[in-house]
């Protein structure tokens, strides 16, 4: 029979006769594992550890010989007697090495023993392939992941709370706003102001300064656009500052109440002197009636994003009491020129929080979660002054909204508030773990019959993974039923978000 030079050695020859062509050395190594590569890894049919086991999918990494779902499997999955099914080329020799605690190593011979159970629950398993010539050994390491906890619960537990970011004592009112990426923090206790400024509230390295508001200013009002800072002052003025609340300029601008900010442009209204409504723009526009039905105060913050069914920026706000008096359950949506009433669905509330978040959705017939951007509104007060606490959500950027599941509520150590905040930031993880100055708190107990079938998305790297971005919920402050203010602020996140990235 004619022997063939091996692919690698003329690799080797062809990488020598090129080191010896240029004055820098370089290294080169080829390896070839064809012979020993597993094609395909799954687990056997087993409806007593979980429906549709044989669908969940397994990643073979061959480079690294790492094989692994990134999926992982829900809480409480047993996968200590599990039948799996392994695919390969002609090889020899096929045999998996259990580690136990304890114990000495087991070892099965796949090839004649395929139906034997392999024990994942204390880590990754070997696989050791021969090849049909038994001249190439590879060892693969198999790990069956599963959850350690719920990873679609709305988790705010772990690093649960702190106080507002102020040097003042007692603080009555409060307004957060992400500005051009940080968070900025104004505090009153009715005589003096601070504003706190961070570019990540997790790090808690906040700039706390005094500020001077303009007389009789509406901390509440206070909002942020591309490019400065805003309040309304007590004359009924719109006030402008571009040094983080350290000095404000009236802009000349009547107006009495904000929606929010529009790119550069505040949207808002002000009352005449007949007790109608005009709505009102800075820089300054044509005034307009406001709509028998649309909101005059009381609104959420307004949320801006794209989306793909505009062709620029598109703005939501949530709820809010109307020139009548009458507290809706209305969201809005703001293409840039004109509002429209996106659905009247939600409770009638004023003083929601909404903010822009991600959901996931598990299919059970094979496992994968898909992610799903998502507006969450939770809070806010009702037409006879009670507080409520409940979170919906809408993954069609505000048209149908539904009241979000059990794991997205909120825990009970919470309270029930209007007017909070709930501001978004990314943080670096470099372990499950975060940093130890939040106060733990306890996560939402589910009751014993409740079952879940919850799983990470696929995994968010294509590498070894040493860091990756988690985004933060931080909500800030808010009003209980009496009108005092929560001099709080918690962080929260969605289990998953947090999980670390496989590879």
């Amino acid at each position: 029979m004619t022997k063939k030079c091996p692919i690698y050695l003329i690799v080797a020859i062809i990488a020598t006769i090129a080191i010896g062509c240029n004055s820098d050395p370089i290294e080169t190594e080829t390896l070839q594992y064809d012979n020993v590569a597993v094609t395909g890894f799954s687990l056997q049919e087993d409806d007593s550890v979980l429906a549709n086991l044989d669908s969940v999918f397994f990643s073979i990494d061959l480079n690294n010989a790492l094989i692994y779902n990134a999926d992982s499997l829900p809480k409480g999955t047993k996968i200590n007697r599990l039948l799996v099914t392994i695919n390969t080329s002609m090889v020899s020799g096929v045999d998996i090495t259990m580690s136990r605690v304890g114990q000495n190593d087991t070892t099965i011979n796949y090839l004649t023993n395929p139906n034997d159970s392999i024990d994942f629950s204390n880590g990754p398993v070997t696989v050791r392939i021969t090849s049909y010539d038994k001249t190439v050994v590879r060892d693969y390491k198999v790990k069956v992941n599963v959850h350690e906890m719920e990873p679609d619960s709305l988790y705010w537990n772990e690093l649960a709370k702190r106080d507002l970011p102020t040097s003042l004592g007692i603080v009555t009112k409060q307004k957060a706003v992400d500005f051009n990426g940080q968070a900025v923090v104004l505090a009153s206790d009715g005589t003096a102001a601070t504003v706190a400024v961070t570019s990540n509230p997790g790090d808690n390295n906040w700039i706390i300064t005094n500020a001077t508001l303009p007389a009789g200013a509406d901390v509440n009002s206070f909002t942020a656009s591309d490019d400065a800072l805003y309040i309304v002052g007590g004359d009924g003025m719109l006030y402008t500052s571009d040094d983080f609340a350290a000095n404000w300029a009236s802009t000349g601008v009547s107006m009495g109440y904000i929606y929010g900010a529009y790119g550069n442009v505040i949207l808002g209204n002000r009352k005449t002197s007949d007790g109608s409504y005009l709505m009102v723009t800075y820089p300054a526009s044509t005034e307009m009636p406001v709509a028998d039905t649309f909101p005059v105060s009381g609104t959420s913050t307004m949320l801006k994003f794209t989306n793909e069914w505009s062709t620029g920026m598109f703005a939501v706000m949530a709820g809010g009491r109307d020139a009548e008096g009458i507290v809706r359950g209305d969201a809005w949506g703001y293409d840039g020129s004109s509002w429209a009433r996106l659905s009247d669905k939600l409770p009638a509330l004023e003083g929601m929080s909404i903010l822009p978040y991600y959901s996931f959705r598990v299919n059970s017939n094979n496992w994968k979660a898909t992610k799903f951007s998502t507006i969450i509104a939770m809070g806010g007060r009702d037409r006879d002054g009670e507080v409520h606490k409940d979170v919906y959500m809408t993954i069609d950027q505000g048209m149908h909204w539904s009241k979000a599941g059990q794991l997205l509520q909120l825990p009970g150590y919470i309270p029930a508030f209007s007017d909070a905040q709930a501001l978004v930031f990314e943080t670096v993880m470099h372990a499950r773990s975060g940093a130890n100055v939040w106060k733990p708190m306890e996560s939402v107990k589910l009751p014993a019959w409740y079952r879940v079938m919850k799983l990470t998305s696929a995994s968010r790297a294509v590498a070894p993974v040493t860091q990756w971005d988690c985004p933060y919920i931080y909500m800030f402050g808010g009003y209980a039923a009496d009108g005092s203010l929560h001099d709080t602020v918690w962080r929260g996140v969605i289990n998953r978000l947090s999980f670390k990235p496989l590879y």
